[in-house]
């Protein structure tokens, strides 16, 4: 199978839209909630049998999915940034969710779109690291891409100039398949955990027939701001704060560092490289979503504007860091240096530690 044959678009929504979908779900498109984010399709759709294996060596079908709504993201284990942080905060939404008594509507599965890498012992290492109850799912190139195509997923294989080294563009949208195995909507990204708490309630709550919870908060958006510094940089150019690198699985062969760089001078300052003695690679990445497509962009340089500032975050700019010289367990420190085009260098430290919630 060649590899540009993984590649699928389809114009779900709009499809459903126009009613081309005709198995209907009991109540009309008129009475759905106003949710947040979420899109729930008012025709859900029938989805032919799949042949798949889950993490524990399980043969996975139509049957799992069954008499619980899945919440199924397509993802792949070296993804360094946009993976790790959606399955982060479908931790998040779990925990949230079970405060409500509303965890026992779902379920997460990460799909693998990385057939040739993740093998189930592979996921078997990594979907638990951020749940126990967590599913992953794998398959032949052919099975995978058939069930991607049924739910609108997109997903192709960049090669790299090393055959184990490659990235994979993959549709960043979280999908939803209701308790009766039909695919039934879609979260698209960025996938902020509060909003998409209150949805799932929503969801659960107008399934059920129930009366309607809605809630809100603003604490995801105060995230990065409650992020305290870690780490300054040795030189006085540069100020690194609110500085973290994201615990990884074991065995994993990427992570990813974020924080905030300020520029006290009144020149602007270009960083054009970065590396780490405990990495075997270090560079600057962009995780980019176009038309729901997650792509990981290397950046040539940083640029700091003058008396000016730039962050580093999940599903944005982020210093990926490839080949760890060992485990590097939450609350391990990463040393990173970052060099000015003009080779001047800034040194620091940066903690190993989870995402504050």
């Amino acid at each position: 199978m060649e590899k540009s044959t993984l590649a699928f678009i389809v114009l779900a929504v709009l499809a459903t839209s126009i009613g081309i979908f005709v198995q209907q779900s009991h109540r009309s498109a008129t009475e759905l909630p106003q949710f947040n984010n979420m899109v729930v399709l008012p025709a859900h759709r029938t989805l032919s049998d799949v042949d798949l294996i889950d993490h524990r060596g399980n043969p996975f079908n139509l049957n799992n999915l069954s008499g619980r709504w899945s919440l199924m993201f397509f993802g792949f284990t070296h993804c360094p940034d946009i993976c790790p942080t959606t399955m982060a905060s479908l931790k998040q939404v779990k925990q949230q969710l079970s405060s409500q008594g509303k965890w026992g509507n779902y379920q997460v599965i990460m799909v693998s779109v990385d057939p040739k890498r993740d093998s189930p012992e592979q996921l078997s290492k990594y979907v638990p690291f951020f749940d126990s109850e967590f599913i992953g799912v794998t398959g032949t190139e052919e099975s995978l891409a058939q069930f991607a195509k049924q739910v609108g997923v997109l997903f192709v294989t960049r090669e790299g100039s090393d055959p184990d080294n490659y990235e994979v563009d993959h549709s960043a949208s979280i999908i939803l398949i209701n308790p009766e195995g039909n695919w039934a909507g879609a979260i698209p990204a960025p996938h902020n955990v509060d909003e998409m708490t209150s949805d799932l309630l929503k969801l659960a709550n107008f399934y059920s027939d129930d009366h309607q919870i809605t809630f809100s908060s603003d604490s995801s958006k105060q995230l990065q701001a409650e992020l305290q510094p870690t780490a300054t940089a040795a030189a006085d150019r540069l100020a690194l704060q609110r500085a973290w690198v994201r615990p990884a699985p074991p065995e994993a062969t990427t992570m990813a560092a974020y924080f905030d760089l300020y520029n006290p001078t009144d020149e602007e300052i270009q960083i054009v490289d970065v590396s780490s003695p405990q990495f075997d690679m270090a560079m600057i990445h962009d995780t980019q979503v176009i038309d729901g497509v997650a792509k990981m962009i290397h950046l040539d340089a940083l640029t700091v504007p003058a008396q000016g500032s730039v962050s580093l975050m999940p599903m944005s700019t982020h210093i990926m860091l490839v080949g760890p010289d060992g485990p590097l367990p939450e609350g391990s420190m990463v040393e990173i240096t970052l060099t000015d085009v003009v080779g001047t260098e800034f040194s620091t430290t940066i903690e190993v530690r989870t995402q504050p919630q």
